[in-house]
């Protein structure tokens, strides 16, 4: 089991027309943990809202998703989603742009992970397609 530090965030653009969403899903199982308070304060995106540092156990056998997420006024979201193993290792990342989600880099097997919080955080509508064939098969490379 590993600890990780990640940052988690909910705020908005002085105006309100622009926003910034990140959230951690731990999933071990059928089972889904979220955290989106954080435990040490810090530094947002944008100015109104909560910021800060997360820590995380992540369970023997499961795995850790760290979605960051920018809403722009038009409705469009951008983001980058990164998977961890129960070892605290980075195993895959993937963008999400165009309302298309493509590996940066990393293993495609661990892409139910990304599915599966795509689903949980109700992005489907958002997402038109995947792509797990881009960028580097090996996370460091």
């Amino acid at each position: 089991m590993a600890r990780l530090q990640l940052p988690v965030e909910a705020t908005k653009s002085r105006s309100g027309l622009h926003a910034a969403r990140s959230i951690i899903l731990v999933i071990h199982g059928d089972s889904v943990r979220v955290i989106d308070k954080p435990t040490h304060p810090g530094r947002g995106t944008y100015s109104r809202g909560t910021a800060g540092l997360a820590e995380v156990d992540v369970p023997e056998g499961g795995v850790l998703v760290h979605a960051w997420l920018i809403l722009n006024p038009r409705g469009h979201v951008k983001g980058l989603l990164r998977v961890y193993d129960s070892s605290g290792k980075l195993v895959l990342a993937a963008r999400l742009s165009r309302r298309k989600i493509r590996r940066i880099m990393g293993d495609s097997s661990y892409a139910w992970a990304v599915e599966k919080a795509v689903d949980y955080l109700k992005l489907s509508k958002h997402v038109r397609r995947y792509n797990w064939r881009t960028g580097v098969q090996e996370v460091g490379a």
